[in-house]
């Protein structure tokens, strides 16, 4: 068996880098535990465990649907005008909206924080980013819904890709690798903390509005954010390979499979805020 080296035992640089990995997947590289023969993780566990959180995903959209046509349609109607757009829903169906929101922030920081409750919590987290994802297809993109599959193509063919790409160690997750990723998720977050901070400061919040309201900005802004949620999978994939070659006990492969997920959920994500700009626009 081939033992990559803990992360442990990594150099400083590395590490630092590696500091801006999927923060499920870098706890991993923290695990010094060792499986006996045949109790290890495995690819088709961790492959098999992040099937059932995407079908999870898949189950809270089916929810939400079957809630709309047995309940919520059912209840008095508000109407909200946003832009000329009128939008219908419950207020009942709101709230369902604001927990499945909440969970999608808690259960992934809880799962973080707790690992062993991550084949609830993970699940938690699935169901609701179905259930949310369903509401803004059913109210938000009501007569553009086909903008849903489209991310879901395109989103099966990036991790599809990238996949080919580290299988084929046409892209290696190395030092350098890591501290590109880094680079780029800081500039990232910092560039999106400083817009909301300037957003909040009367001198120069209609600055920032004039930029977020670039067609070109906006466009380049998520293509970007794609870019870097697609990386973050060729992360994930080497800390999956770590975990199987490191022998990692099997109850890891939950831990895997959630982070897995939990990125390809977030290209996702990303693909479709892409698509729903460059169709508003057109």
């Amino acid at each position: 068996m081939n033992n990559i080296p803990m992360q442990s035992q990594a150099p400083m640089s590395q590490r630092a880098a590696n500091a801006f990995s999927n923060p499920l997947i870098r706890k991993l590289g923290k695990v010094q535990k060792r499986a006996a023969a045949g109790q290890s993780a495995s690819y088709g566990g961790i492959t098999a465990k992040t099937a059932f959180f995407l079908l999870a995903t898949i189950g809270g959209l089916v929810l939400y649907y079957v809630l709309d046509l047995l309940y919520f349609s059912t209840l008095p109607q508000m109407e909200v005008v946003t832009d000329g757009i009128t939008y219908y829903f419950s207020g009942t169906e709101l709230i369902f909206l604001c927990v499945a929101l909440l969970l999608t922030i808690l259960t992934p920081i809880f799962a973080f924080l707790i690992r062993p409750t991550i084949p609830v919590t993970g699940t938690l987290y699935s169901v609701s980013q179905g259930f949310v994802l369903a509401w803004i297809i059913d109210i938000l993109l009501v007569g553009y819904e086909w903008i849903a599959w489209a991310a879901l193509g395109i989103t099966i063919i990036l991790v599809a890709l990238m996949a080919v790409l580290y299988t084929a160690r046409i892209i290696k997750v190395g030092k350098k690798f890591r501290a590109v990723l880094t680079v780029l998720f800081l500039t990232m977050i910092i560039s999106s903390l400083a817009c909301l901070v300037c957003y909040f400061i009367p001198a120069t919040s209609g600055f920032v509005t004039l930029i977020v309201d670039n067609p070109i900005i906006s466009t380049v802004s998520a293509v970007f954010g794609i870019i870097v949620a697609t990386l973050f999978l060729l992360s994930d994939f080497d800390a999956i390979e770590r975990t199987v070659n490191n022998a990692l006990p099997k109850k890891y492969e939950w831990l895997a499979a959630f982070a897995l997920a939990f990125t390809v959920i977030w290209i996702y994500l990303k693909v479709l805020d892409l698509l729903v700009q460059v169709t508003d626009r057109s």
